[in-house]
């Protein structure tokens, strides 16, 4: 398990799939050309358009694992500012 996404115990399934389609985009994002190359060929077979499925595949996945980002934490509730004297 990458280290980085070891965060402790997860809120709920989506914060887990979020985690692992964006660790699935940033691996295809960083790796080597050649396993581009497997991939696609295996995916798609030995065609000229493998790497152009596979440019839409990894955009997919990065638009998935913004829609499932889990929403920010509620806002500190601030002190009221006392009324002004009048």
């Amino acid at each position: 398990m990458n280290p980085a996404t070891n965060t402790g115990p997860l809120d709920d399934d989506t914060t887990d799939l979020h985690l692992a389609v964006g660790l699935v985009e940033d691996w295809l994002l960083h790796a080597s050309d050649e396993t581009l190359d497997e991939l696609a060929d295996f995916a798609y077979g030995p065609t000229r358009h493998g790497h152009d499925q596979l440019r839409w595949i990894i955009d997919l996945l990065g638009e998935t694992a913004a829609r499932l980002r889990p929403p920010p934490p509620p806002a500190a509730p601030t002190t009221a500012d006392p009324e002004p004297s009048r």
